[in-house]
């Protein structure tokens, strides 16, 4: 390995997956620390975006290990799973052709992937694929959810600005004033 090259660990949770599943930033990095030092990886450094949607590169954390995998500081980069990477195919694409082409090793560690043989990048394909499929059908969900407590006359979130809850009325519309 290259003198300065590091081995990054990425982690990821949206706000919706930390209250359903508890599963912490902290508990991601703590994993993936496991698998670098077992595998002597080199020097960790751990990168996260907390409580940020996988639905696009627009992450801050994320554009930080890509501004360090273009500089040729990056060796590995180790992820929990891929949908901590993205949850959207073609930008899983797109970061798999960025990673290999500076020589970066992904590793997705609950997936145990190996994207050096054809097998293996036709499984990121697919484990992308799924990733992008929950992302659109939370969001199906969430949308017919929104939509049904409209009609049952149910705040959906909290009143636009400008406009103060004062009290319910018999039909359970919320009353407005600006």
């Amino acid at each position: 390995m290259g003198e300065g090259m590091l081995t990054v660990e990425y982690c990821r949770v949206s706000t919706e997956e930390q209250a359903t599943e508890g599963f912490s930033i902290e508990g991601q990095a703590d994993r993936l620390r496991a698998y670098s030092v077992a595998r002597d990886l080199g020097e960790i450094t751990v990168v996260s975006d907390p409580g940020i949607s996988g639905k696009n590169m627009e992450r801050p954390g994320l554009q930080q290990v890509l501004a360090a995998v273009e500089a040729g500081h990056v060796s590995h980069l180790l992820v929990w799973r891929l949908d901590r990477l993205s949850r959207n195919l073609s930008d899983l694409i797109l970061l798999a052709d960025t990673l290999g082409s500076h020589g970066v090793a992904l590793h997705s560690v609950s997936e145990n992937l190996d994207l050096s043989s054809a097998a293996g990048r036709m499984f990121y394909n697919i484990l992308g694929t799924f990733a992008q499929f929950f992302r659109e059908q939370l969001a199906e969900n969430v949308k017919m959810g929104n939509e049904r407590a409209v009609r049952e006359g149910k705040w959906v979130n909290r009143p636009k600005t400008g406009y103060d809850l004062l009290r319910r009325v018999s039909s359970s519309r919320p009353c407005e004033r600006s």
